[in-house]
């Protein structure tokens, strides 16, 4: 469970993100739109541990995160836009380098790589150098770094932008399957039609606000543009 309460950022006199307060259960889906610079990619950055807020209060679990981050970053997957770093790491030795970070057990590392490897289309590239990879093949690579320690938050900056459409369609059956396994999933994103396939709530956010926050109405695009216009 994530519960985040009145949470802010300001940025020298500037706010950032103003009180913004929702609560997801487990196999809850939220996306989040807004304008480039409305606050999205900070929000999950926020909630990721990698940015502190100015105030407010994010639990998960029922545990303060910033309080007890040695606890709660193993519960959080995050998976942001851009691939960065590790270019000459093989595909395998990439996986391998963060299976031992987890402490995976020796025992358990080959068959758990493997087991990723397939679930993210990636077998046929396990000796290929990071290097070489596409831009899609590398978000997948992310996803299956990810998938390796089974975080009961998902968080996810603009996950389809690099995407073809067979990739699309399988992030869509991905985020069905994290659903059911009772995930917590946080899905910023610019495309208002992957929010409607894949989410079951909205966030918009606009002006450092959510101006709306709620089960995806029949008309989102409407309402985003209704609501997003000033």
């Amino acid at each position: 469970m994530l519960d985040v309460q009145n949470l802010s950022k300001v940025g020298g006199k500037k706010s950032l993100l103003t009180d913004l307060t929702f609560r997801l259960d487990a196999g809850n889906r939220l996306g989040i739109l807004g304008r480039n610079g409305s606050g999205k990619t900070l929000l999950i950055e926020i909630l990721a541990t990698l940015v502190r807020p100015t105030s407010g209060k994010v639990e998960i679990n029922g545990v303060d995160v910033y309080s007890n981050l040695d606890q709660i970053r193993p519960l959080i997957g995050y998976v942001p836009n851009i691939f960065e770093g590790y270019p000459y790491l093989t595909v395998r030795q990439y996986l391998d380098f963060f299976a031992s970070a987890y402490k995976f057990e020796k025992r358990q590392i080959s068959s758990t790589i493997k087991d990723v490897l397939d679930l993210m289309d990636l077998s046929e590239f396990d000796q290929k150098k990071i290097a070489g990879l596409s831009l899609g093949q590398k978000h997948r690579l992310l996803l299956a770094k990810t998938f390796l320690y089974n975080p009961d938050i998902w968080l996810l900056d603009n996950p389809i932008s690099v995407l073809d459409p067979c990739g699309q369609i399988e992030f869509t059956n991905l985020i069905t399957e994290l659903s059911l396994m009772g995930k917590v999933i946080v899905m910023a994103t610019n495309h208002i039609t992957e929010v409607e396939k894949n989410c079951e709530s909205v966030a918009i956010l606009n002006q450092s606000k959510f101006a709306f926050l709620g089960s995806i109405p029949d008309n989102l695009e409407s309402l985003f543009i209704d609501l997003t216009a000033v």
